[in-house]
């Protein structure tokens, strides 16, 4: 069983190693969390022990749920829009 409590600290870890893109691999992450329904809690917390000051971490957060959104509607609406259409009819 893939435990994702088990790995945040190697994530932290490889964001902390590659500085100039751990903002490119939070927000990757962050994004799958989203798209997969996992809690963003422990991570958005992360963001505000990785990322100073607080206002850039949480405008890290804060992208990283408008792709999470963003991809979620594009999937919804081009993927399941038949399904959709199909169940009301």
């Amino acid at each position: 069983v893939f435990r994702i409590q088990d790995h945040i600290k190697d994530y932290l870890e490889l964001i902390e190693k590659h500085k100039k893109y751990g903002i490119l691999i939070y927000l990757a992450i962050y994004t799958i969390c989203i798209w997969l329904f996992l809690p963003g809690s422990l991570i958005s917390i992360a963001a505000g022990f990785l990322f100073k000051p607080a206002i850039l971490a949480g405008a890290i957060i804060i992208i990283g749920d408008i792709f999470g959104a963003f991809g979620t509607f594009i999937f919804g609406r081009y993927v399941f829009s038949d399904w959709v259409k199909a169940q009301i009819k």
